[in-house]
């Protein structure tokens, strides 16, 4: 013979099995904005890079500061380890991302025009990712 459960209690269960199996934190706005709005300001920093990087240091310092504070804030947000694993790609200076790109006109002096619209098309692409993975989040 089976036994009947009360389906208030499987449901209860249910729910709770589901909120405990959650592997990915909730939609955050702040989050989504500090991506959207990083983005823009670093691809239009970017076009400036045919020009000497010392006219545009303290601009590269308040965006790469901005940029740290995002992963910071990704990296302190719980089961969001995906994105903070996508800001810290974004934020190596050693990598091919925004510190990256950087670091390279830092130590190159200027970068070429086509260099720099290669190098907008994948990291826009990066930040389209990060974007991405914290649109596909459940809004609470």
């Amino acid at each position: 013979m089976r036994a009947k459960l009360n389906p208030v209690i499987n449901i209860s269960l249910i729910v709770l099995f589901l909120v405990s199996c959650s592997t990915i934190s909730p939609f955050s706005e702040t989050a989504y904005k500090q991506s959207t709005s990083i983005k823009a300001s670093a691809l239009a920093l970017m076009d400036k890079a045919q020009e000497p990087y010392s006219n545009h240091c303290k601009k590269v310092e308040d965006l790469m500061l901005e940029a740290r504070k995002a992963y910071e804030y990704a990296k302190g947000r719980p089961k969001n380890e995906a994105s903070a694993e996508q800001w810290a790609i974004m934020i190596d200076p050693k990598g091919n991302m925004i510190a990256g790109f950087f670091e390279k006109w830092k130590s190159e002096g200027k970068q070429s025009k086509f260099f720099i619209e290669q190098a907008k098309e994948q990291i826009s692409k990066g930040f389209d990712q990060i974007s991405a993975l914290e649109s596909e989040k459940i809004k609470e």
